[in-house]
């Protein structure tokens, strides 16, 4: 993937609350047929980051949009945690320093994702803008 071409960071949920990681969802997206991990970070429950494609690598977390997009997914199912908060902040504030056009949105957000009635990343992203968490290009 062009770098240049990032014109999204989506962020996902992974609906659940265990506190899994790359590894987990990696099985789950095999399973599914996926060669490997659809997103290219997950924020853990504990709030520690893991990477899982290449930021270099189109992702398989939103179709029609793979292309000009990094999939960030965290992992709970309605509630954030502090801990996931906090690092899921940090780090689309660095992914948003690396592609400061692209444009933070929530994966429920897009054609595909409203088709099939996902709801991720089940809290509202422009509630944490108003509170100063996110940069401001996000919805």
């Amino acid at each position: 993937m062009k770098l240049s071409n990032v014109k999204y960071i989506i962020v996902h949920c992974a609906d659940t609350d265990q506190n899994i990681g790359v590894k987990a969802i990696t099985r789950w997206h095999k399973d599914r047929g996926w060669n490997t991990v659809g997103y290219h970070y997950i924020v853990r429950r504990n709030g520690v980051i893991e990477k899982g494609r290449s930021e270099k690598v189109v992702g398989a977390h939103c179709y029609g949009f793979n292309r000009y997009s990094i999939g960030v997914c965290g992992v709970w199912k309605k509630k954030p945690t502090v801990e996931s908060i906090a690092s899921m902040r940090r780090l689309i504030e660095e992914l948003h320093e690396r592609y400061p056009k692209a444009e933070i949105r929530p994966h429920s957000y897009f054609p595909s994702a409203i088709k099939q009635g996902k709801t991720c990343p089940n809290y509202n992203l422009a509630s944490f803008l108003r509170a100063g968490i996110l940069p401001k290009r996000c919805g």
